[in-house]
C-alpha cells in the first residue's frame, strides 16, 4: 500500500464516520495511521492534502503539528519560552531526573493543550495530528489518546511514524502500552 491507497482508506473511513455509514472500531472516532518514518515529509504533505480534500467536501478539518503542541506544553510547564528556560532547568537538575519529570508531566500538558484546541469541536470536525515522532521517547501517543477519549467529540487522526502501533520509529526499545482503541490503519 502506497500513499494513494493509504490516504484513500483513511479518507473513506473518515467520510463514512461523518456520514454515519462507518463505525470505527470500539465506536471511538480515533484513527492511527502508520507509515514508514523515513516518509515524514511526505506524510506531512499527504495529511495536509487530506485536510484540504475534506474541507472541500464541507467536512471541517485542521492539521495540528505536535511540534507546536509540544512547545505550548513546555511553556505551560514553565520550562521553555525561548529555549533558555529549558537549558537552565536542565542545568539545575540531573539529566535523568529531567527526562523522568518530562515523561511524568508532559502527557497531561500536551493533552491540556489539545483539549483547549478541540473540546469545542463537533463530531463532524476532523483533527489531524502530524509530527507525532517529536514526542518520542518522552510521551506515548497512547497516553494522549486515553486522556482525550470521552473528552473530545471530533474525529482524531494521528499520523504515526512506525511500521505498526507499538513500534514508533521502528524502535524495539519503545512500546506504547495497551491503548489501542479506535482504528489502526497500517502501511503495507
Amino acid at each position: 500500500m502506497g500513499w494513494i491507497e493509504l490516504m484513500k482508506v483513511v479518507e473513506e473511513k473518515v467520510i463514512g464516520t461523518v456520514k454515519g455509514y462507518f463505525r470505527p472500531l470500539d465506536g471511538i472516532p480515533f484513527f492511527t495511521v502508520c507509515y514508514p518514518p523515513e516518509y515524514e515529509r511526505e506524510a506531512i504533505r499527504q495529511f495536509k492534502s487530506l485536510s484540504d480534500r475534506l474541507n472541500a467536501k464541507d467536512i471541517p478539518s485542521e492539521v495540528i503539528s505536535m511540534k507546536d503542541v509540544l512547545k505550548d506544553a513546555l511553556i505551560k510547564l514553565g520550562v521553555a519560552k525561548d529555549g533558555e528556560e529549558l537549558a537552565k532547568f536542565e542545568m539545575e537538575r540531573d539529566r535523568e531526573e529531567l527526562i523522568e519529570d518530562l515523561r511524568r508531566y508532559l502527557p497531561d500538558k500536551i493533552s491540556e493543550v489539545l483539549l483547549e484546541k478541540l473540546s469545542d469541536k463537533n463530531p463532524d470536525f476532523v483533527a489531524i495530528l502530524t509530527r507525532t515522532g517529536i514526542l518520542y521517547p518522552l510521551v506515548r501517543t497512547s497516553s494522549i489518546r486515553a486522556k482525550l477519549e470521552n473528552r473530545i467529540k471530533c474525529i482524531l487522526i494521528i499520523a504515526y511514524p512506525a511500521n505498526e502501533v507499538g513500534e514508533m520509529l521502528y524502535s524495539s526499545s519503545f512500546t506504547l502500552g495497551g491503548y489501542y482503541r479506535g482504528e489502526v490503519i497500517n502501511w503495507r
